[in-house]
């Protein structure tokens, strides 16, 4: 018999390419926890725009693609996007979104 160890790195489970064309992908529904949101992403050479829809699935205003700083050239574990406007504040805590 032997004993074994396996190990990932944080976050390196699952991940999606969208190699030089457009990419775009939907998370399950949570609850928004705190006063930050962070993304596991790697553009290195292209751009990462961050909306975040409500539970209905449509932007929350002030934190829609149109509204956020694009993060540039980035591979970053803990990535938190940020909007030109509006901040990830306490009062959103416990908001159901998509």
């Amino acid at each position: 018999m032997t004993i074994g160890l396996a190990s990932l790195r944080l976050d390196g489970f699952v991940s999606l390419s969208a190699d030089r064309e457009i990419g775009k992908f939907t998370i399950r529904p949570f609850e928004l926890e705190g006063t930050s949101l962070e993304i596991n992403v790697d553009a290195s050479g292209g751009e990462v725009l961050t909306e975040i829809p409500d539970a209905g699935g449509r932007p929350i205003p002030g934190f829609t693609r149109a509204d956020c700083v694009v993060a540039s050239d980035v591979d970053q574990l803990r990535l938190q996007p940020t909007w030109r406007e509006h901040k990830i504040s306490p009062r959103s805590a416990g908001r159901r979104c998509v």
